[in-house]
């Protein structure tokens, strides 16, 4: 297939504008890679609820019944501090992730940590990741907000082709 030409469309990009005192500093952002991503999300599972052992209790205190098996329904670890912890790491990680990989065609950033060779897991390569991103100087908010500007890059491809309807 040939498009205009080429074999091949660039990545759908983005700079991405941060304020820092007097500077603003611009980053080029590009849509994450189709695949890919799923493909690493296997090796970095969300934590999944556990159940507690506990009862779920009604209004009236009595321990819940699943209506076909009779058994009684036991409460899941979701609203323990323990367990929101683990997802908020979850989160912070996914957000490293999608850096990452966003940045990798902006030439003028630089990740000291590399996917290649590293030899732990998923978690403790993007725990990495969030640990050099702190040193660099962002903080969780810049941390959400950039995640969230490049998985928007995706939605951008489709708002292109609906102005590009009207034109």
């Amino acid at each position: 297939m040939k498009i205009h030409g080429h074999d091949k469309l660039g990545p759908s990009q983005a700079t991405f504008r941060m304020q820092r005192g007097e500077t603003i500093i611009e980053l080029l952002c590009t849509a994450l890679p189709m695949g890919h991503f799923r493909t690493q999300l296997r090796e970095l599972p969300r934590p999944e609820p556990a159940l507690t052992g506990h009862p779920m209790l009604d209004a009236r205190g009595k321990a819940m019944k699943d209506p076909d098996s009779g058994e009684t329904l036991l409460e899941t670890n979701e609203q323990t501090p323990e367990y929101r912890a683990l997802l908020d790491a979850y989160r912070d990680r996914l957000a490293a992730y999608h850096i990452w990989l966003g940045l990798k065609h902006d030439p003028n950033v630089e990740f000291a940590t590399k996917r290649e060779g590293f030899k732990a897991t998923m978690a403790d390569f993007c725990d990495a990741l969030l640990a050099e991103l702190a040193a660099a100087g962002f903080g969780s908010n810049d941390l959400m907000a950039l995640s969230l500007f490049i998985l928007g890059l995706g939605g951008q491809l489709r708002a292109e082709q609906e102005q590009a309807k009207n034109v």
